[in-house]
């Protein structure tokens, strides 16, 4: 976990709510760093945001070509619209803090799954396209391969759903239905 903060930001006091659960860095901005953190969620005041120009800017001060952590900032959407996967309030309190971490960590996992099953249903696809009918129907190997990208379905909703329950509880909104469930109703 890292968070950059101005000196007098007041997002210097998530480092220490942070650091209670997660190993966290402080780091100044305009500190020059001997090494760069790697960091899976990096906490960003609105300064340091608004000067960045891009998200990619922003994971780039944490590691060079890291792309896969997620960047929360305390800012109005007006203000860095599209600069931060996710944003925060800047009055939000350490549990709400907590759990936007949470969050983000557990979109880390999603969009993991996500590439793990784009890359199998490809592979499946290509493995059927190149095999004969007799071979698909009775390859222990394909078998095995559809039942992970089944798997990998199963947890891919089941994460929407979480992530979908918590963002309605945090907007005081009842739960709404998940993709499968509409994409069903949509298809009878």
């Amino acid at each position: 976990m890292v968070v950059i903060a101005s000196e007098d930001s007041p997002t210097t006091r998530y480092a220490s709510w942070l650091a209670d659960t997660y190993e966290t860095r402080l780091v100044r901005r305009g500190e020059r760093m001997s090494t760069r953190p790697e960091a899976d969620v990096v906490v960003v005041d609105q300064r340091t945001l608004t000067t960045a120009r891009t998200r990619e800017t922003v994971r780039g001060m944490v590691g060079p070509g890291r792309r896969d952590c997620r960047v929360l900032a305390p800012a109005t959407v007006e203000s860095c619209d599209g600069l931060a996967d996710e944003y925060i309030p800047e009055r939000i309190g350490r549990d709400g803090l907590l759990s936007r971490v949470e969050t983000a960590m557990r979109m880390l996992t999603y969009d993991a799954t996500v590439a793990e099953l784009l890359s199998l249903t490809m592979r499946r696809r290509k493995l059927r396209t190149c095999s004969t009918t007799d071979r698909v129907d009775n390859d222990p190997d394909l078998t095995s391969l559809s039942e992970r990208i089944d798997e990998l379905h199963r947890r891919i909703d089941d994460g929407l759903s979480n992530v979908e329950s918590q963002y309605a509880a945090l907007l005081g909104r009842g739960h709404r239905r998940s993709t499968r469930q509409e994409t069903r109703n949509e298809s009878a």
